[in-house]
């Protein structure tokens, strides 16, 4: 499902997006600029929302990561991971990940 066009929050409040969409659907799928549009999302709506990418974050590519990884390495425990690139939000999400496996 797609909302409209423009910006998420732009032709109607983020709360009233929020409110309408959770009576719609069981998950929201949220991928945006900003994160505090997934932040507001999520305080505003009563199913879960999913954080696909915003600008600080993207949690779903680290975890894809990981799991290949994981295939290719099998246990990631006392694994040591080395990103090259710029400090984006993937760097930040897999910074995250890479500690549950330190």
């Amino acid at each position: 499902m797609v909302c409209g066009e423009g910006p998420i929050g732009a032709r109607e409040p983020l709360k009233d997006v929020a409110r309408n969409l959770d009576r719609w659907v069981s998950a929201i799928v949220a991928r945006t600029f900003l994160q505090d549009t997934v932040e507001e999302l999520a305080r505003w709506s009563s199913v879960p929302v999913i954080n696909a990418l915003t600008d600080r974050y993207h949690p779903c590519q680290a975890l894809a990561d990981a799991f290949t990884l994981t295939e290719r390495l099998g246990e990631l425990r006392g694994q040591k991971l080395a990103f090259v690139g710029d400090g984006n939000n993937v760097a930040h999400s897999l910074m995250l990940t890479a500690t549950r496996w330190a």
